[in-house]
């Protein structure tokens, strides 16, 4: 069976996730459309998952044809009266003719991609991404994948109309929990319901591994040295990104109102390797960090996976407050790693609450402060009991065979 892969498809996902499915049923072919890795080049490795991998849309600049050929192409699709009608506007025809070519071009791109697929994953459903839809053929069958934040954030009535008609057009449809399922329906029409399917993405199992090999002490002398962070301080992180959803300055502001010597025992972990675009944001995080005067120490680097599992092991505190989300693979590995994590109580984490996973959770930003006072106090932030949790979480829950199930459906 050929199934293309596109929208969103960054290698950080879409790797561990093929590799997971490709272990089950190696018969597969996946194609993908516009794999990146921001990091880094594909590795050769990657790239064998693969049975072919397609370029982005190209961006075209210049007609290399020759504009007589370019007319008559113009003249047989849309037939000689129409284009004489159009041709009394002339400036207003010419802009026609070259959109009508590029989108002709278009057309011929996508259909040599889609030629002899079966199934097509679109991963995160923006209005950029579902605009490739209209290109498939209607026996092609079209699995829809919402991320989270493209559900769970407001959107415009330009975005609920684009996404609903997509939705309807979608033989399948899949979110990461009951919750998302929930909102879907209700977002979009309980009609969707019959093909709604759950399946969590695949967690990448090379980073959880990674993370066995290290203790806590060893992570923080290896992480400590590279990065220039003090080892007999507390490491405390907020978010993995600078997003103002994450609400990484309000929690700094926060944890400015601690004790001093508190604070004197603290390092601040600022991962600005990602949306680093940002600058207004970036400056605003840097900016509620030296008034909160706690020191910090900037990671504006992309991570490879061992020294990313490095860092989830190495840190004490991990406070992750989004304003929305789905199930973070980042908070994940924070809990897998034994740190000390607080979390929001109304994040739909319902999973983590049914395996029991001992984490703390506030409902207002400002029970933030006592929390973390006490968590400094007591100075207790290794809780390994969580590892064996999630491994059973994983093994029931986030098993590739759910999607092996929406590939054969």
């Amino acid at each position: 069976m050929k199934i293309l892969l596109t929208g969103h498809c960054s290698s950080f996902f879409i790797i561990p996730w093929v590799a997971e499915i490709k272990k089950i049923d190696p018969s597969l072919d996946f194609y993908v459309l516009g794999l990146n890795n921001p990091a880094k080049k594909i590795e050769a490795s990657e790239k064998e998952l693969f049975s072919e991998i397609y370029e982005k849309e190209p961006t075209y600049t210049t007609i290399t044809e020759r504009k007589f050929q370019v007319f008559k192409n113009y003249v047989q699709d849309k037939g000689l009266g129409t284009t004489l009608k159009k041709m009394l506007h002339f400036k207003q025809f010419k802009q026609e003719v070259i959109h009508h070519f590029w989108q002709q071009k278009k057309e011929k791109w996508a259909a040599n991609i889609l030629l002899d697929k079966e199934v097509v994953f679109i991963h995160y459903l923006n209005l950029t991404n579902l605009e490739f839809i209209k290109y498939i053929k209607p026996e092609t069958k079209l699995v829809l994948c919402f991320w989270g934040s493209d559900l769970l954030q407001e959107s415009s009535k330009e975005t609920w109309l684009g996404l609903k008609l997509a939705l309807e057009r979608a033989d399948l449809i899949t979110v990461q929990n009951h919750g998302m399922r929930f909102l879907c329906c209700t977002k979009y029409g309980w009609d969707l319901l019959p093909k709604l399917r759950i399946a969590p993405f695949v967690p990448n199992y090379k980073i959880l591994s990674e993370i066995n090999h290290f203790s806590k002490k060893a992570a923080k002398s290896k992480l400590g040295q590279l990065f220039k962070i003090p080892t007999h301080k507390t490491w405390l992180s907020c978010g993995y990104r600078p997003i103002a959803i994450a609400q990484q300055v309000e929690i700094i502001t926060i944890l400015g109102q601690l004790p001093q010597h508190l604070k004197n025992d603290l390092v601040l972990i600022l991962t600005m390797n990602y949306s680093t675009s940002n600058d207004d944001y970036v400056a605003a995080i840097l900016q509620a960090a030296k008034d909160a005067n706690i020191e910090y120490v900037i990671i504006d680097r992309y991570l490879e996976e061992e020294e990313l599992a490095g860092i989830r092991k190495a840190m004490d505190i991990f406070i992750h407050l989004p304003l929305t989300d789905a199930m973070s693979a980042t908070l994940m590995e924070h809990i897998y790693a034994g740190n000390f994590v607080v979390t929001s109580s109304v994040l739909p984490y319902e999973l983590f609450r049914k395996y029991e996973l001992e984490y703390k959770e506030i409902n207002e930003l400002e029970e933030l402060k006592e929390v973390i006072e006490s968590a400094l106090l007591d100075r207790n932030f290794l809780n390994e009991g969580n590892k064996l949790k999630i491994d059973q979480m994983l093994l029931r829950h986030y098993s590739a065979n759910n999607w092996l199930k929406i590939i054969h459906e």
